[in-house]
């Protein structure tokens, strides 16, 4: 995979070194804009030790498309999320957004980041969301 495709209302996070990006409004190579559901994993080559530095610009990124299981979310653009550390187990947190018709999606999901296992954790109809709703999740 050389990268994933042009992406609106995506949700990225940054977690040992690798870049986990999720959903959005794809440009795909023929030019289609579609929503997608799809995971995108890219490993940062970072060296280590006394040569160590920051991420910049023109870094090597390896991209892939992990085969992922579970309650898989559907697909959806601008969405909040985030990662959970606790200690043994890393997950991602994926919050709410809205699907490809523009209704609004009232759910969360997390993901493993070592077995690319989902798991739904809340959903409902979203029947008593407003019509434009503005959200936020801290993690303390």
């Amino acid at each position: 995979l050389t990268g994933p495709a042009c992406r609106l209302g995506a949700g990225t996070a940054f977690m040992d070194n690798k870049v986990f990006l999720f959903g959005g409004d794809a440009t795909h190579d023929d030019g289609q804009n579609l929503f997608t559901n799809i995971l995108s994993v890219g490993t940062i080559a970072l060296e280590k030790g006394a040569n160590a530095k920051g991420i910049e610009k023109g870094d090597d990124i390896t991209w892939m498309n992990p085969e992922v299981t579970g309650d898989i979310p559907p697909a959806r653009s601008d969405f909040l999320m985030t990662i959970m550390d606790f200690g043994v187990q890393k997950m991602i947190v994926v919050y709410g957004g809205f699907d490809k018709h523009g209704n609004v999606l009232d759910d969360m999901y997390c993901l493993d980041t070592e077995k690319f296992e989902w798991t739904c954790m809340y959903a409902s109809d979203a029947s008593t969301m407003p019509p434009l709703p503005i959200s936020a999740f801290v993690q303390k």
